[in-house]
């Protein structure tokens, strides 16, 4: 093999850091992925917590009320 095509070969094989830059890389996969998965659970927790309170109200403002009365007294 002549040194010449020995370089030209040389040339088109990538680099791991070109290789690399070539494809997505996992951990930006990883990351969107958590990412998510917490935006998910953030909502089921907001919804929950939400229906936790519209539950609860009428006991809760009953709460305050009577809470009310005895300070005002």
């Amino acid at each position: 093999m002549s040194p010449r095509s020995l370089v030209m070969n040389m040339s088109t094989v990538l680099s791991p850091s070109e290789r690399s830059e070539a494809r997505p890389r996992k951990d930006i996969f990883k990351f969107r992925d958590y990412k998510n998965r917490k935006i998910g659970n953030h909502s089921q927790a907001s919804q929950r917590l939400q229906g936790a309170i519209t539950k609860n109200s009428p006991s809760i403002l009953e709460a305050n009320r009577d809470l009310l009365s005895v300070v005002s007294q």
